[in-house]
């Protein structure tokens, strides 16, 4: 070595006992890792590969399962269109107000499909109440004469259990008080002095003070959302829940 100059001690360091010790390209004697060649793989499909990514989640689901977890996320799409013939008893339920009966009756029209309204059911001429005996047969008597129906209310002494079971598709319209309490009055107005299709004949609209408290309390109290959110989990595969007017009015562009 000469004198006056001091050794490199990187020239002969190894940075770790598994790295391969070479020398750097300008023959310095420095110590370089040992660049590793890797082969190029050949292009993937693309197509093919966003189609697994698509399918994958659901590959091992029922064709029900597929399209519920789907259509809860994409609510825009076309439910009668992606299940056929298979959509073919709904049951409508949710908060006074809400506008289940106008659902029922327009999913009833473009379908072409069977409606019972329970306020029908509940209520005589000048709203009077039939007694509840003849209220449950004649439900489950619609329910076992057609093999396509669509009943919208909530009555859960109108055998509540046996129409959520037979349902293909549970429809929970869950809008805030405010939005169903100004729907109820909207509704008086369009049918002022007359009864609207989905009530009795002689049962004039009108909203009053048990009415208006009903809509904004005792309709929505703690009993009353559990019993949705217990529907909304025991039937999880096949509930929709709507919670506004514009998931409502899409879900209604789909049909």
């Amino acid at each position: 070595m000469a004198w006056g100059r001091r050794p490199v001690p990187f020239r002969t360091r190894k940075l770790r006992p598994s790295t391969a010790m070479v020398l750097h390209p300008t023959e310095c004697g420095r110590v370089a890792h040992r660049r590793k060649q890797h082969l190029q793989k050949p292009p993937a499909d693309k197509t093919h590969r966003r189609l697994s990514t698509y399918l994958q989640p659901y590959a091992s689901q029922p064709t029900r399962s597929c399209f519920n977890s789907f259509y809860q996320r994409q609510p825009h799409r076309r439910a009668w269109q992606l299940l056929g013939s298979v959509l073919v008893k709904i049951a409508i339920m949710g908060y006074s107000g809400s506008g289940k009966s106008t659902l029922a009756r327009t999913m009833g029209e473009r379908r072409d499909i069977s409606v019972l309204h329970l306020d029908m059911v509940q209520f005589l001429p000048h709203w009077q109440e039939r007694p509840d005996d003849e209220q449950r047969r004649i439900v489950r008597a619609f329910m076992d004469e057609h093999s396509s129906w669509i009943i919208d209310g909530n009555y859960s002494k109108l055998n509540v259990e046996g129409r959520l079971e037979c349902a293909d598709r549970i429809l929970l319209l869950q809008f805030n008080r405010f939005a169903c309490l100004w729907r109820a009055f909207r509704r008086m107005k369009t049918y002022h002095g007359k009864s609207r299709p989905s009530m009795a004949d002689g049962c004039a609209e009108r909203i009053d003070f048990a009415f208006a408290w009903w809509i904004l309390h005792r309709g929505r109290d703690a009993a009353h959302r559990e019993s949705f959110r217990s529907i909304a989990t025991r039937y999880a595969a096949k509930t929709t829940i709507i919670r506004n007017q514009r998931q409502l009015d899409a879900y209604i562009a789909s049909l």
